[in-house]
């Protein structure tokens, strides 16, 4: 029944004019509220912890884009209160796999380190290349400085995208940022 459920939820969405500011904002809104619902709605069936995988945007509590006015994250917050954790990844440089504006061909796309002022400049310059950070326990002086909006990488689907003023601390309860990533790829048979 479920299954049934999330494929009609799925067509709504295009009943939104996905052509206008109004429509996009809209159905990104109704999108991101039946992704929360439908986590909360597998957690209590198998009453387990769930993990779940997404872009930094959709399981952070605050958004960057006008477009999308409040994100899966901030609906499972309110759901689950501090059952949910939302923990955001950064990094300074490498590839990844992504499409571009004009195709939806996915091909790996270079990222170059970041630039002075930015958030993954600063986290970069910590004695380890890879780490991982609980700003809910985080120093007052690194907290205060996690809670200040700054130019962040956030590529979504689409490459070229961003950076983004994304405030750390207010949008993820834990953040692990690497060095370097690599695109992803397919292994030869």
């Amino acid at each position: 029944m479920h299954h049934a459920r999330s494929v009609s939820q799925t067509s709504t969405i295009y009943a939104f004019d996905l052509e206008s500011p109004e429509g996009i904002k809209d159905g990104m809104l109704y999108r991101d509220r039946l992704m929360a619902r439908n986590t909360a709605w597998w957690q209590r069936q198998t009453g387990d912890k769930v993990l779940m995988s997404a872009h930094n945007a959709h399981v952070g509590y605050e958004s960057y884009d006008p477009r999308y006015p409040k994100m899966q994250g901030a609906f499972l917050r309110d759901r689950l209160g501090k059952r949910y954790v939302s923990i955001g990844f950064t990094f300074d440089r490498g590839s990844l796999m992504a499409q571009s504006a004009e195709s939806e061909v996915w091909k790996p796309r270079s990222v170059g380190a970041a630039t002075r002022g930015m958030n993954e400049y600063t986290l970069d310059k910590v004695r380890h290349d890879d780490y991982f950070l609980d700003m809910r326990t985080a120093p007052a002086t690194a907290r205060k400085w996690l809670e200040k909006g700054r130019l962040t990488k956030s590529i979504g689907t689409a490459f070229p995208d961003g950076p983004h003023t994304i405030r750390l601390a207010p949008t993820h309860d834990i953040l692990i940022h690497l060095h370097r990533v690599t695109a992803a790829h397919r292994q030869s048979q």
